[in-house]
């Protein structure tokens, strides 16, 4: 709901503030005092186009700023765009227009895009006129004020349309890769085959290296052991040799001294140990055979593990670590290869509920429209529109590339998000003339007439809390203005939660159903046009009522009929 409207410097006001309620807000005034100022300022600070001429003469700025009460809605769009707001708290827009052409706009001193404003801008407010804002002149929300009048919504169409449209990118997704996913797989099942091909086993490499380099040197090895061999035992004066002749001498001592006896024993273990490590490297000498063919197969085997090794990571860890990856990824491809699969029947299941759920609402659709036309058609007639025509046209989905095909019973149908079919409003104000998209052929007072109509009928059917009204009583007097006040009245009192209008008219009967009733008037001040608004009283209200009513009256006649009128 719109609670405040303060105007700087636009056009002929220089300043104006004005506080609205709840209910029905009516804003009277004589012909260019500057209520249509009002409808534009209200227009710059929702995001609609600005016009540095729209800047008060000798001025350099310009400044718009509206505070709004607060809804859920509201709060989500502006938690998107990182600004913080209570639904407690009232939101504050403000637009401002430079000389330069330049302008800002400002949601609660955070400055945003203008065409964030827009889209901000039909939570709010609806202008009930020829304006790019209103619900009327979006045909694609037809469709909603037709659900909302059959007190039904497309969400669980749109849902399960969604969820098709996902499937099937799902599946064209895996299909696109079908083929790549065909030349990994291959690549990895290759990779897998060599890594178990060659068996790698932990600490291999150092393993062989060792027994290559001992293979590589066995003639030197040979020859050393064969020296050693000699030196134990076959050389002339061996360690053999002169060992047992100190265990002799020692022998002949230990008759004499006993206590050397332990050193006698020591040394004949040690000249058996010396027997047996020549024995030993006699038996190793003779093992030692130097064959090529064996070093060749160490060299190759060494090779196969570098080789592995070096191109899965250079580690005997890091090629384990890549065939258990091999293995997950070959998992991962099997699964969309089993997803792919399963996606066919899924698919079929979900289009075929998403076609049931739209056949329920299309029937649901047609039985509204039938029942609505002539309702509204009925109020279009009472608010002076008497050869107006007015139809709902249910056109069904044709093929495109967002639309979905199923066939059901021979019968195929395509399904947007919106169901079977998209909804026109067609207006048509004379006799005769052919019926048209409403949007193209309603002027501005007519707009606001069917508006009022739409929204007498469907009780709520706007979503948002504020609806402007402008030129809703242009061109009309007597019965059918009497008829229009009564159904803004009605309107006001009936819908739940309550909403507000702001209706500009320049009838009396409107004027007085009024519960708030505003005042435009131009004044001249220091040789300047000034344009204020003003809140009126009671008292004020029946002398506006009166001028509005006056015509041939007497001043005093038209003061009793004013006081017969204006709602206290």
């Amino acid at each position: 709901m719109l609670l405040e409207l303060k105007i700087k410097n636009l056009a002929i006001i220089e300043s104006v503030e004005a506080n609205f309620g709840t209910g029905l807000n009516v804003i009277t005034g004589e012909t260019g005092a500057g209520k249509s100022i009002l409808l534009a300022a209200l227009n710059l600070v929702i995001g609609g186009r600005s016009d540095k001429e729209l800047i008060r003469s000798g001025e350099d700025e310009a400044s718009v700023e509206a505070v709004f009460s607060n809804t859920q809605d509201v709060c989500d769009l502006l938690d998107e765009w990182g600004i913080q707001a209570e639904v407690e708290e009232p939101i504050i827009l403000r637009r401002t227009l430079h000389i330069s052409g330049r302008s800002r706009a400002f949601v609660n001193c955070a400055a945003v895009p203008t065409n964030q404003i827009r889209k901000l801008a039909p939570l709010i407010l609806d202008f009930g006129r020829q304006h790019e804002q209103s619900v009327l002149m979006n045909a694609e929300q037809h469709v909603q004020l037709l659900d909302r009048y059959a007190n039904q919504t497309n969400d669980k169409v749109a849902k399960k349309y969604r969820e098709v449209v996902e499937l099937e990118k799902e599946f064209s997704r895996l299909e696109a890769s079908k083929s790549s996913r065909v030349e990994k797989k291959e690549f990895l099942i290759f990779q897998k085959n060599n890594i178990e091909q060659v068996d790698l086993q932990p600490n291999e490499e150092d393993e062989l290296t060792n027994e290559l380099n001992r293979l590589s040197d066995i003639d030197h090895c040979r020859d050393l052991a064969r020296n050693c061999e000699k030196d134990l035992y076959k050389r002339p004066d061996n360690i053999h040799e002169q060992l047992a002749h100190v265990v002799s001498n020692l022998t002949d001592l230990s008759v004499i001294d006993a206590s050397v006896e332990h050193v006698v024993k020591d040394l004949e273990n040690a000249l058996i140990s010396v027997q047996e490590a020549a024995d030993s490297l006699h038996s190793y000498e003779k093992g030692l055979h130097a064959d090529p063919e064996q070093i060749e197969d160490v060299q190759d085997r060494l090779d196969q593990v570098i080789e592995l090794q070096n191109r899965y990571g250079g580690t005997y860890e890091s090629v384990i670590e890549r065939y258990n990856e091999i293995d997950k990824e070959l998992a991962e491809l099997e699964e969309k290869d089993k997803r792919q699969e399963a996606l066919h029947d899924i698919i079929e299941k979900a289009k075929k509920e998403l076609c049931q759920r739209a056949l329920k609402l299309s029937n649901s659709r047609q039985k509204a429209a039938q029942k609505l036309m002539p309702l509204i058609q009925k109020e279009l007639h009472d608010l002076a529109m008497e050869n107006a025509s007015f139809d709902i046209d249910l056109q069904k989905v044709s093929q495109d590339p967002h639309a979905i095909a199923y066939a059901i019973e021979g019968k195929l149908h395509y399904i947007n998000s919106n169901g079977m079919e998209n909804v026109y409003f067609l207006f048509s104000a004379n006799k005769g003339e052919e019926l048209r998209s409403l949007e193209k052929v309603a002027s501005g007072g007519e707009m606001s007439r069917i508006m009022l109509a739409i929204k007498r009928i469907i009780g709520g059917a706007f979503a948002v809390p504020t609806v402007i009204f402008d030129e809703i009583d242009s061109g009309i007097s007597g019965q059918a203005s009497t008829s229009v006040a009564q159904k803004l009245r009605q309107i006001v009192d009936d819908d739940l939660p309550p909403q507000q209008i702001i209706c500009i008219s320049h009838t009396a009967q409107v004027a007085a159903e009024a519960d708030h009733h505003f005042l435009v008037q131009k004044q001249t001040v220091d040789e300047r046009t000034h344009s204020r608004i003003v809140k009126m009283n009671y008292k004020e209200r029946l002398d506006e009522v009166a001028r509005m009513l006056a015509g041939d009256q007497s001043k005093t006649q038209a003061l009793a009929l004013a006081e017969k009128l204006v709602k206290k």
